[in-house]
């Protein structure tokens, strides 16, 4: 039952990060935490892609998110 929980929590999380993305596609906080949700998911190759996208435009704030990199980035 928790985990169930758990799991629609992070599926809302994806959407709304989606969401907001469709509003300002441009915002790195929202990219990385929709990425940190699909990884979370279990949805590592598409995770992997939208923090491909946060590194590509605001590679200065990826030094705080360093252990997700090895995972996620190729």
């Amino acid at each position: 039952l928790f985990l169930d929980r758990v799991v629609n929590v992070v599926e809302e999380g994806i959407d709304e990060y989606r969401r907001a993305l469709t509003r300002d596609p441009a915002n790195p906080d929202f990219r990385f935490n929709l990425a940190l949700a699909l990884y979370k998911a279990g949805e590592v190759p598409q995770a992997g892609v939208e923090l491909e996208k946060v590194i590509a435009t605001s590679w200065y704030q990826w030094f705080n998110f360093e252990p997700y990199s090895k995972e996620l980035v190729a």
